[in-house]
């Protein structure tokens, strides 16, 4: 799954900040030994120089909203030979601006007659302004291929212009030609069009039969899967007349009389000549034409090898439906090699009972799609006959529709539990940040917030060792243990949206202590205790001084990580945004107060995290 590193994030925002223009100008293609999972911390470098295989610039580029643009590359026959894992996108300046990993992929060159083979890789960046901030264009609608019809209507194409050249039935020389006696005959080996479909008989074949008079019939097919498809002929030993038809699992079947045989067993050709006699020209541009056309179904099919399609954009491929939950639109999904199909309006089966406040993942199996809330594997399969596709908050009795995901349509960051997204295009945790970020996330139902007076588990990335906590739960350490899991405060026009729906005025009286249900303090997308429960700390920081006179070095409380330069000890402020229980009358989506510094920690300041929305084509 592609992510925007750390790196990348610090760069756009610097690149923002400072209204330049982002140039993301290459992708890096590297080999990993023993490569992993992608990091959770979304910390990335590019590997060292005798692991990257290639570096070639982004072929194309095109926004797909001012907050999504997408970067591709084509890699032709004439580029390989060499093997990669990761791929990287990297700007002008060195930057590597986001990552993805991907199964070993073996990447070709032309060799002589042998073809190379051909390869698209497509990177879609979410971030807020990031159309302007590239300076893109191009819309990406202009370009973009939609994979699955292209490949029908490619073999559908192929078959139709042969049809055209050879009509119903035409064979090349004596290709398919029956000749023998008594019963025994031979079909020589060549090449055959039959309902357009091109057939080639590798090797003679031989064909017995004791029945005189009879007839034998040639009856071509194109079978196979997402991955590949071949024309198959087989040998129909009956007297006709014989119709074309198509079989009980949707493959249409060509057939023509190749031979007669009379009662004593003679043969008498009955390949109808082809309605156009081809020159050695048409033949060579014919053959020309068919490699260009099977180039791009190979190619098409090689990215959807391994692939999660879905008919839908812009939106999860799981949508609820009179309060049952179904697939929004066609999705084809890989599973250890094998392609399948799960079809539009499908409902998915939920388990008998579910628990209040737990995340529960939609798994892809041979059988159909499995929900369970175990992320791991569901029960009764494992990872070979499972891929986890998608996952759904159960809230207060109900699935909450904005916490629904795809592999495609997601948060921005590697664990996905306990998020919602909202109208403005971020998403947000669902609960209060906990003490125990490690073990149950940063969103978790029952659990102790963290505030002042219990303030958080430091994080294993940040030292942890499971049990030291901090010290504080300032705006400094909020921020510090959201970046852990790649989450960020919120600023005050984000909250604002999160919070929409809360009772404005509401407070609960007394400390909430755990993450728990509350009506009266649920946003429209369910965000709990989203106000009059704990103030939460927000990102903003500004300078309360004058800017000229006053200023002085102050030892605030950085927990040792520098001094702040700053007009008195309350010269920096900080912003808190919901309201909190001991205040009455106050608390709303729109309810904020900006009176605290960021070294400040009190028993009544929660937090809550939020992060990008990301979405790949």
């Amino acid at each position: 799954m592609a992510f925007i590193t750390i790196a990348g994030q610090n760069q756009i925002a610097k690149k923002q900040g400072d209204n330049e223009t982002l140039n993301i100008a290459q992708f890096v293609l590297a080999n990993v030994p023993d490569l992993g999972d992608e990091p959770a911390t979304r910390i990335e470098s590019i590997p060292t120089a005798e692991n990257v295989v290639d570096q070639l610039d982004v072929t194309k580029s095109g926004y797909v909203s001012t907050n999504q643009v997408v970067y591709s590359l084509v890699m032709g026959s004439n580029i390989g030979n060499y093997q990669f894992n990761w791929v990287g996108l990297v700007d002008g300046e060195g930057v590597l601006i986001a990552v993805t990993y991907v199964p070993l992929t073996q990447k070709t060159k032309n060799d002589g007659a042998v073809a190379g083979n051909t390869f698209t890789r497509n990177f879609l960046i979410s971030y807020t302004g990031i159309q302007q901030t590239t300076a893109i264009t191009v819309p990406a609608e202009t370009w973009q291929i939609d994979f699955s019809a292209r490949l029908s209507g490619i073999d559908e194409r192929e078959r139709l212009s042969n049809l055209d050249i050879y009509g119903h039935e035409g064979f090349l020389g004596d290709g398919w030609k029956v000749t023998g006696s008594a019963g025994t005959y031979n079909v020589a080996a060549g090449i055959g069009y039959v309902g357009g479909v091109r057939v080639k008989n590798d090797s003679a074949k031989e064909v017995t039969t004791a029945t005189f008079p009879n007839e034998i019939w040639l009856n071509v097919s194109l079978q196979g899967d997402i991955s590949d498809m071949a024309a198959v002929g087989e040998f129909v030993i009956d007297v006709g007349p014989f119709a074309d038809y198509t079989d009980s699992n949707g493959i249409a079947h060509y057939l023509t009389k190749i031979a007669d045989l009379n009662a004593a067993g003679a043969v008498t050709e009955a390949r109808p000549a082809s309605s156009v006699e081809k020159t050695s020209q048409d033949v060579s541009d014919n053959k020309a034409a068919l490699v260009t056309a099977n180039l791009m179904i190979n190619t098409l099919k090689l990215q959807l090898s391994n692939n999660f399609s879905k008919m839908i954009t812009s939106e999860p491929a799981y949508q609820m439906d009179a309060g049952a939950l179904k697939i929004a639109a066609d999705l084809g999904v890989a599973i250890n090699g094998d392609f399948y199909q799960f079809d539009e309006g499908t409902g998915l089966v939920l388990p008998g009972s579910m628990s209040l406040g737990t995340d529960y993942a939609i798994y892809a199996t041979p059988d159909g799609l499995v929900v369970s809330a175990n992320f791991t594997v569901p029960d009764g399969y494992t990872a070979l006959t499972s891929r986890r596709i998608g996952g759904f908050h159960h809230q207060n009795g109900e699935i909450n529709e904005y916490s629904i995901y795809d592999l495609r349509y997601k948060p921005g960051v590697r664990d996905p539990r306990g998020m919602v997204r909202s109208p403005l295009g971020i998403w947000g945790d669902i609960y209060l940040l906990n003490t125990s970020p490690d073990l149950l996330g940063t969103s978790a139902y029952n659990a102790t917030i963290a505030d002042g007076s219990s303030p958080p588990k430091i994080p294993t990335i940040w030292g942890g060792d499971g049990s030291a906590q901090y010290d504080d739960f300032s705006q400094y350490t909020a921020s510090r243990v959201l970046a852990a899991f790649g989450k960020r405060l919120p600023d005050s026009h984000e909250f604002e949206q999160l919070a929409f729906g809360s009772t404005a005025g509401y407070t609960v009286g007394s400390d909430p202590v755990t993450t728990k249900f509350d009506a009266s303090a649920k946003s429209m997308i369910g965000c709990e205790q989203v106000s009059g429960h704990m103030w939460q700390w927000g990102s903003e920081r500004w300078d309360r001084g004058n800017g000229s006179s006053g200023y002085a070095w102050y030892a605030g409380d950085t927990n040792g990580e520098g001094q702040i330069h700053t007009a008195g000890s309350a010269g920096v402020g900080a912003s808190l945004f919901g309201g909190s229980w001991v205040g009455s009358g106050d608390a709303g989506s729109r309810a904020s107060g900006w009176g605290n510094e960021p070294w400040s920690s009190l028993s009544h300041i929660g937090a809550r995290g939020v992060c990008d929305h990301f979405e790949s084509c």
